[in-house]
């Protein structure tokens, strides 16, 4: 039988007290006693520092038998995953939580694909009773083929590492991986054959019916980055102020610096503006989730 031995590298340091580091390139997974947050918010030794960024996070219960066991699993996006926990602090729904798991990344120029590793986590888990009432699955988002595949290799790091800290709440076999399941990624819609109104530099583009024709880059440095001209929806649905407040709150000061501004009958990107990711310049774009067939980021083919 072949060795299936697989390595990460463990840090466990002094001060703070409880914390531990699990990394297997590029996926770092902290942890720490929830008690600890303030002390790990001021700590900087880690670099990137995972609380100042985007990435998911996994809140669990005590590991005693005698107390309530839960299970929840959250995306900071676009907001930090410290802000997010912060807003923790006072859930009542979240009593629960003892200890903290952050996955995040082990260079400044990788970032985490959220939303991916969030719902593959969500259907990963072994009793999904464990999770919280108030969770939210979006389900997988759409992805093209290789990043898909990326987004399946951090996956596969994040329960490594997970484990390594003697988290076994989520399976990693073939149900985990949503093959057969009802809610597997939906085929993407089929490549445009080049677009001759791209602007220079454009990589891919988003359309939604008849009122939104935007266009990005996404430069190997973290970020997206949609450029002018891209057309911006001028009607949020209803329920995105309540489900995305942070989404609005950016949606609107783009408005209010006049980075997206009305153009006859249009509102338009005025300049190139970079978003933490695609998922979040889509939702601002089109002011709902951004699920659905013609609701995604299609690659250009010059």
């Amino acid at each position: 039988m072949p060795n299936s031995t697989k390595w990460v590298d463990i840090e466990i340091p002094s001060q703070p007290e409880g914390l531990r580091i699990v990394t297997r390139h590029p996926c770092r997974v902290v942890a720490f006693p929830r008690k600890a947050l303030e002390k790990i918010v001021r700590y900087q030794e880690i670099v990137p520092h995972p609380l100042e960024r985007q990435g998911v996070y996994v809140l669990r219960g005590p590991r005693g038998e005698r107390e309530p066991l839960g299970v929840y699993v959250g995306r900071a996006e676009p907001r930090s995953v410290g802000q997010r926990l912060k807003g923790h602090e006072t859930d009542l729904k979240k009593a629960f939580w003892h200890e903290t798991y952050v996955i995040a990344v082990s260079a400044e120029n990788e970032r985490v694909p959220a939303a991916y590793v969030e719902a593959r986590l969500i259907r990963a888990l072994k009793v999904p009773g464990l999770v919280g009432d108030n969770q939210k699955n979006e389900g997988v988002p759409e992805l093209t083929p290789r990043e898909r595949a990326d987004a399946e290799d951090f996956f596969d790091k994040a329960i490594l590492c997970l484990r390594a800290l003697g988290v076994f709440d989520f399976g990693a076999g073939e149900a985990a991986r949503g093959k057969g399941s009802a809610d597997s990624p939906r085929s993407m819609p089929p490549t445009p054959q080049g677009d001759p109104d791209a602007p220079d530099g454009a990589e891919m583009r988003l359309t939604s019916l008849q009122d939104v024709r935007a266009y990005a880059r996404e430069p190997h440095t973290g970020n997206f980055i949609v450029l002018p001209d891209s057309t911006v929806r001028k009607n949020v649905a209803s329920e995105f102020p309540d489900n995305y407040p942070g989404l609005m709150a950016l949606r609107e000061e783009l408005i209010d610096e006049g980075i997206i501004k009305e153009v006859g009958k249009q509102l338009k990107f005025q300049k190139e503006h970079s978003f933490d990711s695609r998922l979040t310049a889509k939702r601002v774009i089109l002011g709902h989730q951004g699920r659905g067939k013609g609701n995604s980021w299609e690659p250009i083919d010059e």
